[in-house]
């Protein structure tokens, strides 16, 4: 991620300066470090005008997006290469990764241990015995 920052410097006498510098920042495991660039002195109002006047920050965005489409498809290519290595070594498959349900037919056994129908005209019921 990069973005400009103002730094303000005071020296000994206490009289303070403001600079611009371009930082960049990534993730190292858990650490985040940092880079600085001196873009310049920052004067009055002018020099706070020109660093907020773009909402780029001087960012090329076509250099962004390829770097990102890039790192997708490194990611996506160690992806693929760690399951050729599963498959090699267990002889596991992965599904797509939006499966279709399977329509797999459960026999219907209720149907299969119906009772045999009464004869036509007789009572129903469970005190449809004799009397």
């Amino acid at each position: 991620m990069a973005f400009i920052r103002i730094k303000t410097v005071r020296n000994k006498s206490g009289k303070s300066y403001q600079y611009r510098y371009l930082e960049y920042r990534w993730r190292e495991g858990k650490k985040v470090r940092s880079k600085s660039i001196l873009i310049g002195a920052l004067t009055a109002v002018a020099g706070f005008i020109e660093a907020n006047r773009t909402r780029s920050y001087g960012l090329d965005w076509d250099e962004v997006e390829r770097d990102a489409l890039a790192r997708q498809e490194r990611e996506e290519a160690g992806r693929q290469a760690s399951l050729n290595d599963l498959h090699a070594a267990y002889g596991l498959t992965v599904g797509p990764n939006n499966p279709t349900p399977v329509d797999r037919t459960t026999p219907n056994v209720a149907a299969e241990a119906k009772e045999p129908e009464a004869p036509a005209g007789a009572p129903e019921g469970p005190d449809a015995g004799p009397d």
